[in-house]
């Protein structure tokens, strides 16, 4: 795997780059931990799970930053899947810049009369339909995008859904097990370092590909998502 990965995705530009993005996400992890340690949680403005705050901030750069590179890809390669990604990563900016989901969740809780479950209060589960209505509704644009892609477009296409998948894990399956320790103030201090610090380094890895994929040449063009599924062990004909 790592030969794989240091043969296919080590490039000068590029590592610096995603170096650059974990080394400000590992500072901001660790501000968090010690002013929560050692100065009682003040300044907010330089926590993780702050709304508004400088991590934050450095979020919303990686998604416009996503969505400004995946417009380019589609005027510069005749990529139009690349516009529905671009879609996506705007609509996050947006639903985390202004707390869509929450509204969203309140409001479809109410008009569902939704009701307490799991541990989830109703607000959480109108947000759990608000992410599938929503989801379902760019699956259909990136699956469009990906029936008219190119061999090379459906790869990297795989690869972005690989680490998509870790961003979402952090932003909405810890998210959801974070509310059932929300009364627990020690637990619920350490599931919101590890659903924001998380969510930081997933969509640092998605910023550095869709980087990488700007700037590396097609030919011989090889993909993450073949680490796993070209594995002796875990190929699907194994």
């Amino acid at each position: 795997m790592i030969r794989y990965l240091k043969r296919n995705f080590s490039k000068r530009q590029t590592n610096k780059f995603l170096i650059f993005l974990l080394v400000l996400d590992f500072l901001f992890i660790l501000g968090h931990i010690i002013i929560a340690l050692r100065f009682n949680f003040e300044p907010r403005s330089f926590m993780v799970d702050t709304d508004g705050g400088y991590p934050e901030i450095f979020q919303y750069i990686k998604f416009i930053s996503i969505a400004l590179i995946s417009l380019w890809l589609v005027f510069t390669r005749d990529e139009y899947g690349y516009f529905a990604w671009s879609i996506l990563f705007t609509f996050l900016y947006l639903d985390d810049a202004y707390q869509f989901h929450e509204s969203a969740g309140a409001y479809l809780a109410s008009s569902f009369s939704l009701q307490p479950m799991l541990g989830l209060r109703p607000r959480d589960l109108g947000e759990l339909l608000y992410a599938g209505f929503a989801g379902i509704l760019f699956l259909v644009l990136l699956l469009i995008g990906f029936i008219r892609g190119s061999k090379i477009y459906k790869g990297e296409a795989f690869d972005i859904l690989l680490l998509f998948s870790i961003f979402i894990f952090f932003g909405i399956g810890v998210d959801m097990a974070h509310q059932w320790v929300v009364d627990i103030y020690m637990v619920s201090a350490v599931f919101a370092l590890i659903e924001d610090g998380g969510e930081m380094i997933g969509l640092s890895l998605l910023t550095w590909y869709f980087y990488f994929a700007a700037k590396k040449s097609l030919s011989g063009r090889k993909f993450l998502y073949k680490v796993f599924f070209e594995h002796p062990i875990l190929a699907p004909n194994s």
